[in-house]
C-alpha cells in the first residue's frame, strides 16, 4: 500500500487518465473527487462490500467488476 499525504487542491495521478483530487477538509471528514474514463469501475469499499452481502457474491480484487456494476445500478434505479 502507497501512503500519502495531500492537501485541499492537490491531486494524485493514476496511470495517465484517473485523477484522485483533494476537495475539501473538515472536521474528521476527506471531500475527494475522483476522474476516470467511464470504463473504470468506482465504487465505495461499504457499498461494495453490501452489494456481496445481499448478493451472496463476491468479488475479488482484480476481477471483472461489469456484472457487479450492473447489480449496483439496478439497486440505485429500484
Amino acid at each position: 500500500m502507497l501512503v500519502l499525504s495531500r492537501k485541499k487542491g492537490q491531486s494524485i495521478i493514476i496511470r495517465e487518465d484517473i485523477e484522485v483530487k483533494i476537495l475539501d477538509i473538515k472536521g474528521g471528514y476527506v471531500s475527494v473527487g475522483i476522474t476516470a474514463p467511464q470504463d473504470v469501475n468506482v465504487f465505495r469499499l461499504e457499498l461494495l462490500e453490501q452489494i456481496q452481502k445481499e448478493t451472496g457474491r463476491t468479488v475479488q480484487k482484480g476481477r471483472n467488476l461489469s456484472n457487479l456494476k450492473r447489480t449496483v445500478s439496478q439497486r440505485v434505479a429500484d
